[in-house]
């Protein structure tokens, strides 16, 4: 089967974040699973629009990529 993935782009992240702690964030606030991989947060589900709204609640900047 094919998985189609569909990506986000945090821009100017502070650097000393906790990845683990703002996976585990998200992950309690989406409802979802998810696991920080390889210096990178994968949220399980296809909300993207939900998890900009919470990144941007965090104060990130968010682009939701090709789109």
């Amino acid at each position: 089967s094919i998985r189609r993935q569909r990506q986000m782009c945090i821009r100017d992240s502070p650097k000393d974040h906790d990845l683990k702690k703002l996976a585990k964030t998200i992950k309690s606030k989406m409802g979802q699973g998810g696991a920080v991989k390889e210096g990178v947060i994968e949220v399980q589900g296809d909300d993207r629009d939900k998890l900009k709204a919470i990144l941007e609640g965090l104060k990130f900047k968010v682009k939701i990529a090709g789109g």
